[in-house]
């Protein structure tokens, strides 16, 4: 388990790990939570004010803070909910004066508190991505992959659900292709759980990571079995559509000319999970690093032909987004090789736009997205990557979340693109305040 530094927050790995904008099937749509009514109604109770929110420790002779429970004890009646958290001493709450410690809390590595109540400090399911399979069909092992190592029971935050899907929320495909069979579920040739990729990426955290792709989500050339329609990164057809999420497509504010090209979608898959926020927990980050053969030939050109990758969160935070995607750059560009993200390449100028490449080539070793010259050299000409990025966005304590990754192909089936996912994490703030600071989505890479 690692723990990240952040100003004022402190994160930590998950697993150590609204209305539904679908034109398919539709997430769970969130709920606050008994967590969260119970910080916002108890904020005046005459019965919280009557009883000290902390006592005198014994041998002391100052109070001590609630959030050194070795020291401090409540004096609350046991069906009193004093720190306003959803828990009472009498459903579980082993320090009422403390709303980041109760039966649905984190229980966060390190710091010798019980934040769960389950009587052991610091014993937060970890570690539960060793040897995965790495064609496994089973979206319970890819929510695995991403650390999510608590399955959701009783009071408990945890994983509710998981499940393969198209860009739209649906589980069937509406393909025109002649030869491709109709109602075909998304391709599992489109999603991994991977050791590596290529030569030189690895996951960020645990031993795997979720790969999805608009071909095939493994490294190198890969030929796509039948009905078979070429070779993946460049060319793998892999005989699914449907239609994009609402709100999508959308225009790159980077390429004033281009319209994003609309309708079906082509070659989709993504990975929808369902999670009850820990009640101490108000936000969520993950990595993720997104390669594509659409780099540089199809940087603001094509009328649009992108592929398109996205993080679609239906959280009841008030800074989510209308259209739930909460990752895009700072000129609110999506996530494709428009972004100004695309930093894994050869410096390059194309559609009007210069690429310094300040993270070399590095990354695209192995991948597939390389071509080899004449004299049997490697050029890097027919792939790019954005590096390994972060978005951080806002969650409601104690509420049901869901979060769909998606990649798909707009306006054709050709020209490859492949998103790793990793190291889903949790974000606490270091007060107890009933109403933390409220802050829009950010993605942004990471040193």
């Amino acid at each position: 388990m690692r723990l990240r530094g952040w100003p004022g927050l402190l994160l930590c790995a998950v697993g150590c790990s609204g209305d539904p904008s679908s034109a398919g099937a539709s997430p769970v749509a969130p709920d606050a939570g008994a967590a969260a009514e119970g910080g916002q109604e108890g904020a005046g109770s005459d019965s919280a004010s009557d009883a000290p929110l902390f006592v005198t420790a014994p041998g002391s002779d100052a109070a001590t803070a609630p959030d050194a429970p070795s020291v401090a004890r409540c004096t609350h009646p046991p069906d009193v909910d004093g720190d306003h958290d959803g828990f009472s001493g009498a459903q579980g709450d082993c320090n009422d004066c403390d709303p980041n410690v109760n039966p649905g809390a984190y229980d966060v590595p390190g710091n010798g508190i019980d934040e769960d109540c389950d009587g052991t400090p610091d014993d937060e399911p970890a570690g539960c991505d060793i040897g995965l399979a790495i064609d496994s069909t089973d979206a319970l092992a890819a929510a695995t992959s991403l650390g999510i190592c608590r399955r959701q029971a009783g009071k408990s935050w945890g994983l509710v659900s998981a499940a393969w899907v198209l860009p739209d929320g649906t589980s069937t495909s509406i393909p025109t292709l002649p030869a491709c069979p109709q109602n075909l579920p998304p391709n599992p040739l489109s999603h991994g759980l991977l050791p590596s990729f290529g030569k030189n990426v690895t996951p960020r955290d645990g031993k795997s990571m979720v790969a999805i792709s608009s071909g095939i989500a493994r490294a190198g050339l890969q030929n796509v079995p039948p009905p078979g329609f070429g070779q993946s990164p460049v060319n793998g057809a892999m005989c699914t559509e449907s239609l994009t999420p609402v709100g999508f497509p959308k225009d790159s504010p980077s390429c004033p000319n281009i319209v994003a090209k609309g309708g079906k979608v082509y070659d989709g898959m993504a990975l929808e999970v369902q999670l009850k926020v820990p009640t101490n927990a108000d936000g969520l980050t993950f990595d993720f690093d997104f390669f594509s053969t659409e780099f540089p030939q199809s940087v603001c050109s094509f009328s649009g032909y992108n592929d398109q990758f996205v993080a679609l969160l239906w959280s009841s935070a008030t800074s989510t987004p209308s259209d739930h995607d909460i990752s895009f750059d700072s000129m609110n560009n999506s996530v494709n090789v428009n972004s100004a993200f695309v930093q894994v390449c050869a410096p390059t100028t194309a559609g009007g736009k210069t690429f310094a490449c300040p993270l070399g080539t590095n990354q695209l070793d192995g991948t597939g997205m390389t071509t080899v010259t004449a004299d049997g050299g490697v050029a890097y000409d027919q792939g790019g990557a954005t590096g390994w990025l972060i978005t951080r966005a806002d969650v409601v304590r104690g509420e049901t979340i869901a979060l769909r990754f998606a990649i798909w192909d707009a306006g054709d089936n050709i020209l490859d693109s492949t998103a790793l996912i990793d190291h889903l994490s949790w974000r606490f703030t270091s007060s107890t305040a009933s109403s933390p600071p409220v802050a829009p989505p950010i993605t942004t890479p990471l040193l």
